[in-house]
């Protein structure tokens, strides 16, 4: 994704970006959930998987995280990751139940 796009356009690509990849992992990844405890590997994906978001993240939003002071970049760099990630994904899909474009949508 291009980091120079306006904001809004911005957000809304990521939100786009992240609904279809989870949607279509969702299979696999709630395959994992019930064989992470028990498994070092999948324990280490998904910390990696984690730190790829967020690596993404600041990368897409470099320019309106760099301004912030660091406690609350911190904060909002972590609250975005934790809701772009699968655990998010699922309660929403799962349990909350809006559809696909509800819940890529912004806002």
């Amino acid at each position: 994704m291009e980091p120079g796009l306006e904001l809004p356009e911005r957000i809304e690509r990521y939100c786009q970006q992240r609904a279809v990849l989870l949607e279509s992992v969702a299979p696999l990844v709630r395959a994992a959930d019930i064989q992470r405890p028990f498994s070092p590997a999948l324990q280490e994906n998904l910390q990696e998987n984690l730190r790829r978001i967020r690596v993404a993240f600041e990368a897409l939003f470099a320019a309106e995280l760099a301004p912030l002071e660091p406690g609350y970049r911190e904060r909002l760099t972590l609250a975005a990751c934790a809701a772009a990630d699968w655990a998010s994904w699922q309660l929403l899909r799962d349990q909350l139940g809006p559809s696909v474009a509800q819940a890529s949508s912004w806002p």
